[in-house]
């Protein structure tokens, strides 16, 4: 007998749910889709059921069926607060970011910054900002929570290759000039050298014209580009730079949705066209960094030496909503000019060559200044233009 009551106890639900009513009524009409017809069910039956809790988790469903992290939901507040920190705050740490197989990396850390001056790292992972976790967060929110008031203090948290336990850094946020170009100078006469650190500044193709131009007219027969923790930024200042070595080729192709590939060409003189040309790239190489890293390889026979960049081929726009929130939604794919999509997975260099341990080891140090000497990477450019170019 205890059996059969049983028996009747754990069938029972099954029973309730088969005689569930098929014709359900939604908004005084029976026309409605399967999304529609489920809601209904579970608001009307489901014991622990709500409308904002069916609609959150709906929304959180398709957006994890498109297996992409850099298209997130912001909720209402931190959307409002975003943009109020947009607008009111000016003082950052001098660090860009990147999702990377959904961790928050360093990408780039601009010299003399309170970041650089802290000790960060590209390829740092970010875990927390003043105790904020920061997983699953998009790229937007995170980079508005690094902004700040001159002089306030911010807290991170960080993980690294190099640590077993998680970093503590406390930093002091300041308003700083990004520049483009970081270093320029020539070796041996015919060798130039142009670090270029991002694609931020208003005058990035300018900049870095004038600064080729001069060396052009130096006499260079080879230029080393170094795009090194170049997290990219506008695609318009890596296309013009594309263009100072190419006429008419094309340097990318942009994919959006029911649309034929867009693909953008070099439109500028080409004067650099006949130089020898390296290109020193790293994980922090990124986004347009890497499309002018393929087409100076693709069209100007470039060597890439270093390590396999970031691997990032997407952009995002962000779409208020009516609730107050917004989505930031993946609207375009890119290839490189060398057909590669770059999703996750980076350029590959022509000839790797990684940090040593000796090198590390002297960054970590508080008193540790650059020296083009001990720059393994650099030297590694400069014994291959040395030994191909002459």
């Amino acid at each position: 007998m205890i059996k059969y009551y049983l028996f009747l106890l754990l069938i029972a639900p099954i029973t309730l749910v088969a005689q569930t009513p098929k014709n359900i009524e939604i908004a005084g009409t029976k026309k409605f889709n399967l999304n529609d017809e489920v809601k209904t069910i579970l608001a009307n039956y489901h014991v622990n059921s709500s409308t904002a809790k069916l609609e959150e988790g709906a929304l959180k469903g398709m957006l994890a069926s498109l297996n992409d992290s850099h298209t997130k939901y912001i909720d209402p507040t931190t959307f409002t607060n975003m943009q109020n920190q947009l607008e009111t705050k000016s003082a950052q740490i001098g660090i860009e970011i990147g999702n990377r197989r959904n961790k928050i990396m360093i990408t780039t850390v601009h010299p003399n910054s309170p970041a650089d001056k802290a000790g960060l790292k590209v390829l740092d992972e970010l875990t927390h900002i003043t105790g904020i976790a920061l997983k699953n967060k998009p790229i937007i929110e995170i980079e508005t929570l690094l902004l700040g008031e001159p002089d306030s203090r911010i807290d991170l948290t960080i993980r690294r290759s190099t640590t077993a336990k998680p970093v503590q850094k406390s930093l002091q946020r300041r308003a700083f000039a990004i520049q483009p170009i970081h270093r320029e100078t020539i070796f041996y006469d015919t060798v130039g050298y142009i670090k270029l650190d991002n694609f931020l500044h208003p005058d990035t193709d300018k900049l870095f014209e004038k600064s080729l131009k001069n060396q052009v007219n130096s006499g260079i027969k080879t230029i080393i580009l170094d795009l090194r923790s170049n997290s990219g930024g506008l695609l318009k200042h890596a296309l013009a730079i594309g263009s100072q070595f190419n006429t008419s080729v094309p340097l990318v192709s942009i994919q959006k949705k029911n649309k034929a590939p867009q693909t953008l060409f070099a439109n500028g003189e080409g004067y650099a066209k006949n130089l020898n040309v390296i290109v020193i790239v790293n994980e922090g190489t990124a986004s347009s960094a890497e499309i002018l890293a393929s087409a100076l390889r693709q069209h100007n026979n470039a060597i890439l030496i270093g390590t396999e960049t970031f691997g990032k081929a997407s952009v995002q726009q962000i779409f208020p909503l009516q609730n107050g929130g917004a989505l930031v939604c993946t609207i375009a794919n890119y290839k490189t000019a060398e057909g590669f999509t770059l999703n996750q997975k980076g350029l590959k260099p022509s000839y790797e060559k990684k940090v040593s341990e000796r090198y590390l080891k002297q960054q970590q140090s508080p008193y540790f200044k650059y020296n083009y000497e001990t720059d393994d990477q650099l030297l590694a450019a400069l014994n291959f233009a040395r030994l191909n170019y002459r």
